[in-house]
């Protein structure tokens, strides 16, 4: 742990050195006329500013080193000798995770409960290395304690981890339509796109129900479900009033194209003649219901938990308290392709013996189509010498001709229609880290902290017809959020306290949240 201690420290010349009244008013103040050894007891008192000179009774404040000055008439001019009236901690380096109590006797001598001015002062970087730890932690009676970073000096939290754990998703999310500029309100768990969608049509006035809407995207979420929960009735996407409040959601919607993708209609009385009509709603909730993913929770930086009430803790920030982003995740898989109708063909050569010679039979079974027929077997002798017949050929695949053959032989073909799964979904994927100590000087447009693209579905076909059928490709990952933002995981807190207040920062020197414990 790189932290040096500094005291402002009295009398250090040892039992022979002279003390005077004097040099005792020059290191501890007070009256330069009327100087009293009452002046400089030591002063326990449970509530004491010593920056209001008009409170201060007794000057020499309470710490370890200043236990041999009495606290009341038993006092001695000796007993001054190596007291201290400030005490300060500096630290400098890199340190991981520090913590101090207010029984911490190995860097604050157990001062951290007593009244004399203290200071912690951060010149170089303490940081986490595991996003559920703070950086730094001060906990326990804080008496008089300021806590500056410097400058230079920096508390880090750790980003969160991608993917940390499933939840339970029943959110309603407000979606506005402004003109085709669409806007969703927040949505914890997964995230959700609403594009619109034309069937072609020009305008809304007069149209089909249906022929206009929403679709609903929505990922990291599974076994989704959407509906719709309430609708802005007088206002439409365009700005146009509907003056007898009739916009509503369209009968049989929402409908579920895929596991991630609804589509949503509205419509209002027709403004063209009777019935409906199509129309695009300013404002509408859905109620999205499901299995969510979330990612792991940025890290905090700096915890402060005062339990001494007569006084808060001092804290100033010059230089960087920031807490980790919160953790993406993972996205979903791509849905399958849709089945394929599929054939496959065989052919198998029978005989069948029919005895006639003048044409043959179809010796296929049924069920399979004769693709050729030919003559075989005894050819009679009337067939090859007599007239006409002598000269007449054979077609094999028009079945026509003189056919002279007491056998005839087929090539029959039999098709088996069947069906066949499509090409699998790709998958999701991965989630982006956070941004955190370990990672703190990679850019977000990088790895760790991007989200990477789902990977392309697999594709089956069908040879006998050419068809194909390809899986969709997964959604790609939430990217990590940067300092002190949150993705699907929620941002750490830059600051956690309780009987402390924050005297100074900007939002460059404190990223993420100021919470009351």
């Amino acid at each position: 742990m790189a932290v040096n201690v500094t005291k402002t420290s009295h009398f250090t010349g040892g039992a022979g050195s002279q003390i005077s009244f004097s040099e005792i008013r020059a290191q501890f103040g007070g009256s330069a006329t009327n100087i009293k050894a009452s002046t400089y007891l030591r002063n326990d008192d449970a509530a004491v500013d010593w920056d209001d000179e008009s409170t201060i009774t007794s000057r020499v404040p309470d710490a370890t080193e200043n236990n041999s000055v009495a606290t009341d008439n038993d006092w001695s001019v000796d007993s001054l000798r190596n007291t201290i009236s400030n005490y300060l901690v500096t630290q400098s380096g890199t340190d991981t995770e520090l913590e101090f109590s207010d029984s911490n006797t190995a860097t604050w001598n157990s001062n951290l409960s007593k009244n004399v001015p203290k200071t912690f002062d951060v010149t170089g970087v303490v940081h986490a290395d595991n996003a559920g730890d703070d950086a730094l932690r001060f906990y326990g009676d804080l008496y008089n304690l300021e806590i500056e970073v410097d400058e230079n000096g920096a508390i880090y939290g750790e980003g969160g981890i991608p993917d940390s754990g499933t939840i339970s998703v029943d959110e309603t999310v407000n979606i506005t339509d402004v003109q085709g500029a669409i806007s969703t309100g927040s949505f914890t768990g997964g995230s959700i796109t609403v594009t619109r969608y034309n069937d072609g049509v020009t305008g809304t006035e007069g149209h089909p129900v249906g022929s206009i809407g929403y679709f609903i995207d929505v990922n990291n979420v599974s076994s989704a479900n959407v509906s719709v929960t309430s609708v802005n009735t007088s206002l439409r996407g365009s700005g146009a009033i509907a003056s007898d409040n009739s916009i509503a959601l369209s009968t049989g919607y929402p409908q579920t194209i895929t596991s991630t993708r609804f589509k949503i209609a509205f419509d209002m009385t027709n403004s063209q003649g009777a019935g409906r009509q199509a129309t695009y709603a300013r404002s509408f909730f859905i109620k999205i219901t499901g299995t969510g993913t979330y990612g792991g929770n940025g890290g905090d930086a700096l915890y402060v938990n005062n339990t001494y009430t007569q006084s808060d803790v001092e804290i100033r920030s010059y230089g960087k308290i920031w807490a980790g982003g919160g953790g993406g995740t993972s996205g979903n898989s791509g849905n399958g392709g849709s089945s394929l109708s599929c054939s496959s063909t065989s052919n198998v050569t029978r005989n069948i013996n029919h005895g006639n010679p003048y044409g043959g039979a179809n010796a296929c079974l049924s069920g399979e189509y004769e693709v050729t027929r030919n003559p075989i077997g005894h050819i009679r002798n009337r067939c090859r010498s007599r007239g006409w017949r002598r000269g007449q050929g054979w077609n094999q695949y028009n079945k026509e001709g003189y056919h002279c053959g007491s056998t005839s032989q087929s090539l029959c073909q039999k098709t088996n229609y069947f069906s066949i799964g499509g090409g699998n979904g790709g998958n999701g994927g991965s989630g982006g880290t956070g941004r955190g100590w370990s990672n703190r000087n990679t850019a977000m447009t990088s790895a760790p902290h991007i989200g990477n693209p789902g990977n392309s579905g697999t594709t089956n076909s069908c040879g006998a017809n050419g068809n194909n059928s390809t899986g969709n490709s997964g959604n790609a990952g939430n990217s990590g959020g940067d300092w002190g933002i949150a993705s699907a995981g929620s941002a750490g807190r830059a600051i956690q306290k309780k009987g402390a207040q924050v005297n100074y920062y900007t939002d460059n020197t404190v990223k993420g949240q100021i919470k009351n414990i």
